[in-house]
């Protein structure tokens, strides 16, 4: 394997760990992530980190590169491919990890990948074509978002068109129907249409239990009352995500964002990080703060 691509392999792992390690959030690292990996991927000759990374049918067949499956949805053809991708993954992946947590967001995001490429490897079997791209695992944000929130709202674009407000229903519906049309029309050509709708069908299907976990937390943490965060606020980001505390009528929103802000906040006796815990955010250091 190519240096490059070992570098590759070392931004992606770089990337997610700091996510959960680092308190960043995942979709964030996971669009630097792939524009620091298509970087990369341009500094190599012949396309080589394409061709090791990248995941081909025939590995089927073969048990060969079966890593390929994973890594291949860090690697884009061109500008254009990774463009769309990371727009994509802004727009709605931010809106899915806000909602429900970054641990779910990256379960969702990367069983839907990992289907969707296989999916598409058993249309083409036996092919020793490449597949790249992160379509399919973006495919599977969108599938989630119309399971669990179909009426919220959302920006999107439908073909060239930009839609700064649109019901998810309508948005991922036209989107998913466009897919379909599509893949019927040609299931063999440069585009995995196929991939795009089994990864979006498998966020529908990882997003079903979803619903149940979230209620699980929410009970845990029931949140009515969250003057005691007033001090900690000391920053736009943070006030901005305490007003959407106070106003979020639907608990599993209201605790996505109460994570966000104890994820993001710092302990104002040591400067440390804090963590959710039931209904307290706690620091090593013994300092508390507790919600009602």
């Amino acid at each position: 394997m190519d240096i490059l691509s070992v570098a590759a392999i070392l931004i992606m792992v770089i990337a997610i760990a700091f996510s959960f390690l680092k308190r960043f959030g995942m979709t964030q690292m996971l669009i630097i992530g792939n524009l620091v990996i298509f970087f990369v991927t341009i500094l190599s000759p012949n396309n080589i980190v394409q061709s090791d990374l990248g995941f081909r049918p025939i590995y089927l067949q073969s048990g060969d590169n079966l890593f390929t499956l994973f890594t291949s949805m860090f690697i884009h053809a061109d500008a254009a491919h990774i463009f769309f991708n990371m727009l994509f993954l802004f727009l709605i992946g931010l809106q899915l990890e806000d909602r429900v947590g970054k641990v779910k967001f990256a379960a969702i995001y990367f069983l839907a990948g990992l289907i969707g490429v296989t999916a598409e490897a058993f249309v083409r079997w036996g092919s020793p074509g490449l597949i790249i791209g992160a379509s399919a695992a973006i495919s599977g944000t969108m599938g989630a978002m119309l399971l669990l929130y179909p009426r919220d709202r959302i920006p999107m674009f439908i073909l060239i068109i930009f839609l700064p407000s649109v019901p998810v229903w309508a948005a991922v519906g036209s989107w998913f129907g466009l897919q379909v049309f599509f893949a019927a029309a040609d299931p063999f050509g440069p585009t995995a249409y196929t991939a795009h709708i089994a990864g979006f069908l498998m966020g529908m299907i990882a997003a079903h239990w979803v619903p149940s976990l979230i209620r699980t937390r929410s009970e845990k943490a029931t949140i009515s009352d969250v003057s005691g965060l007033e001090a900690l606020a000391t920053t736009p980001e943070l006030k901005d995500a305490l007003a959407k505390i106070k106003s979020e009528t639907q608990a599993d929103v209201k605790l996505a964002w109460l994570e966000y802000f104890a994820g993001h906040a710092k302990c104002p006796n040591c400067q440390g990080g804090l963590e959710l815990k039931g209904n307290k955010l706690k620091c090593t250091c013994d300092f508390e703060v507790k919600t009602k």
